[in-house]
């Protein structure tokens, strides 16, 4: 669950029943939002496609995966949530920018779908991760000394 940390300024990840009170309580109570606008970015083609982390699997059988795709008409972040034989997708769309090392995302949106037992939310909020791209097919986002591996998806 340490890696999660990173994804607090981009997106906000939920899950089923009761246990998706206690998780959004006790993980997403702060947020990080970007103090100061960065100016004057490019959109870094390399960071286009889809990136997703593996399955993140918490007590109850809950089971996340994250993903992030980037394209020339903005950022999509994605939450699958499933427990129960059920599966429910949420996303949300904002703009990003990049500095060769930074992405700064701007945006403001929120989404929640239910299906059975399971709830998932997804939330983009301004914000600026440093990232770096390894072997064109991972991505590691850090942000507060916390950094998120992910994918290329096929």
């Amino acid at each position: 669950m340490k890696k999660l940390f990173i994804v607090l300024g981009l997106i906000q990840f939920c899950s089923a029943s009761s246990f998706a009170a206690d998780f959004t309580n006790s993980l997403f109570t702060a947020s990080v939002q970007a103090s100061t606008p960065v100016t004057a970015l490019s959109k870094d083609a390399a960071l286009f496609g889809t990136w997703e982390s593996m399955p993140m699997v918490f007590d109850g059988g809950l089971q996340m995966v994250l993903s992030i795709s980037f394209a020339a008409d903005g950022v999509t972040m994605a939450n699958t949530c499933s427990a129960g034989g059920d599966s429910v997708t949420v996303s949300v769309k904002g703009d990003f920018d990049t500095d060769g090392n930074t992405i700064s995302v701007t945006g403001n949106d929120t989404k929640s779908d239910s299906k059975g037992g399971v709830t998932c939310n997804v939330q983009i909020k301004p914000a600026q991760v440093t990232y770096q791209l390894n072997g064109g097919m991972f991505l590691d986002l850090t942000m507060q000394g916390q950094t998120l591996n992910l994918h290329k998806k096929n």
